[in-house]
């Protein structure tokens, strides 16, 4: 990040040396931001076009506060002059062909997993809420737990939206 006069990172980015942690926090951070969002929407029964809306201006906040906050983030580029990893004994450089099959091997594997889910009785659950959400709500399982338990996975797997989207 030597192009915006920032020749080294500020202290929060400490712990991202470690690759576990790093990991864990791609994936624990954002689904807590989901969980307060979704328990916000939720708890006030927002659904439809405004559950849509509210998404997406939380994400152009969000957005906005990424892009200008340069000097901690890298403003649009992000943090340039990326070090190579290790996962398990292979080295990956970030601009290298390797690293876009290890990418791909784990959108496939999230894919299935999420396949997976769908398919399962969560996953029914959750089709019948987006069909029917009156009916769900009266049956024996309780929908708004689910709802709200759902939003907080959606950050971190597409699942909301293979139930979400109408087949």
């Amino acid at each position: 990040m030597v192009w915006n006069n920032v020749t080294e990172l500020p202290w929060f980015w400490a712990p991202f040396h470690s690759m576990t942690f790093a990991i864990l926090a791609g994936l624990l951070i954002p689904a807590a931001f989901a969980a307060l969002l979704g328990w916000f929407m939720f708890r006030g029964r927002i659904t439809g076009v405004y559950a849509s809306i509210i998404t997406l201006a939380v994400l152009v906040v969000v957005n906005l506060l990424i892009i200008d906050q340069q000097r901690y983030t890298g403003g649009f580029n992000g943090i340039t002059d990326l070090a190579q990893f290790e996962v398990a004994g292979f080295f990956f450089d970030a601009y290298s062909a390797t690293t876009y099959y290890l990418v791909a091997l784990c959108l496939c594997a999230v894919l299935l997993l999420s396949l997976a889910v769908t398919r399962s009785k969560t996953g029914m659950i959750l089709q019948a809420i987006r069909d029917q959400e009156t009916g769900s709500a009266s049956s024996a399982t309780t929908s708004r737990s689910i709802r709200s338990s759902s939003s907080r996975c959606r950050p971190a797997s597409p699942v909301w939206q293979a139930c979400s989207t109408r087949s």
